[in-house]
């Protein structure tokens, strides 16, 4: 996994050091915040940097702060990346406040809920299954190696 700075407010530098090392990763998990849809500098990145990996999913933070807009937040996305990408890209509402306190939870039935209701089960199945999917069809390379090799 390949952490990159924020592209919202990057400038020209850290944008073009944000999109090389996503190039270094297989999955690339886009992380936005749910008070808005995709901004263009995170689209323009979504875009060029999704291009070079094996898949690319999309976290829609902060849901518990945007409890009425974040579901139609998250359809806006999803709606922008098939208009802009051309692909059916997942979105994945998430709320970290809701995990941790699913962490805190004593009662097994109540943290799973928790969690699950947090989204971070779901991100965390999809990364997985887009991580493996990717390494099963190419073990031992990176996606810059199996592009080339195209």
């Amino acid at each position: 996994m390949v952490d990159t700075p924020g592209v919202g407010g990057l400038d020209v530098g850290l944008a073009k050091l944000a999109t090389q090392s996503a190039q270094q990763a297989c999955v690339l998990v886009l992380v936005c915040d749910a008070s808005s849809p995709l901004t263009a500098p995170e689209m323009e990145f979504a875009k060029s940097a999704g291009a070079s990996v094996d898949a690319l999913i999309v976290a829609v933070t902060k849901t518990d702060k945007n409890l009425r807009r974040w579901k139609a937040i998250v359809e806006d996305n999803r709606r922008l990346l098939r208009e802009h990408l051309h692909r059916e890209v997942p979105v994945i509402g998430v709320s970290s406040l809701r995990a941790v306190i699913a962490t805190e939870l004593a009662d097994d039935r109540l943290r799973a809920h928790l969690e699950e209701a947090s989204g971070i089960a779901e991100l965390r199945a999809r990364e997985k299954t887009d991580i493996g999917t990717a390494t099963r069809a190419n073990p031992g390379t990176t996606s810059r190696q199996r592009r080339s090799a195209r």
